[in-house]
């Protein structure tokens, strides 16, 4: 019997530190990307996530037991401090397809194809990337942060690293 060919999966650790003035404006002082398993496991020696949150997906072996595609999930912690010294968590903005928005970097064209999925029990501290491009290209990518300082504006901040697609092997 055959087996059906799987998607890759990612899942990297995000912690993120700030704060939050008096006008409710989030400032982002510090953040980390930490890869937390890789399915299957990274080629020998391969570094698939860098610390300011850059992705290689042609760092991931493949094979036939895997599609081309990659399921992302960044885990999200970390605290911002209000205007009075309060700390506050850090969530995701909701719904998914606020949470994270994808360009292509430099000149390239097209629409990269990804598919945003909140799929925590309502914290928002989960988001996931269904990877579906196979492009070779570059593409930067923007999560976007909100805290409840304010739960009648929440305060709103943003972080932007890039994602290399894996190729289809036509360069």
């Amino acid at each position: 019997m055959a087996t059906v060919p799987l998607d890759m999966t990612l899942v990297i650790n995000v912690t993120v530190s700030g704060s939050v003035d008096a006008n409710n404006v989030m400032t982002i002082s510090g953040f980390s990307f930490t890869p937390a398993a890789c399915v299957p496991p990274a080629k020998q020696g391969a570094v698939i996530v860098q610390q300011n949150g850059d992705i290689d997906l042609t760092k991931m072996t493949g094979g036939t037991d895997f599609t081309e595609g990659t399921d992302i999930y960044f885990v999200l912690s970390g605290e911002i401090t209000g205007p009075t010294g309060k700390v506050f968590p850090i969530f995701f903005e909701p719904p998914a397809n606020r949470a994270v928005t994808m360009a292509i970097m430099g000149s390239g064209t097209g629409v990269p194809g990804f598919n945003p999925i909140l799929p925590g029990t309502g914290d928002n501290s989960v988001l996931l990337i269904d990877d579906l491009d196979r492009s070779h290209k570059r593409y930067k990518y923007t999560l976007h942060l909100l805290s409840y300082v304010n739960p009648a504006a929440p305060a709103k901040g943003v972080i932007d690293p890039a994602i290399v697609n894996r190729g289809d092997g036509i360069d």
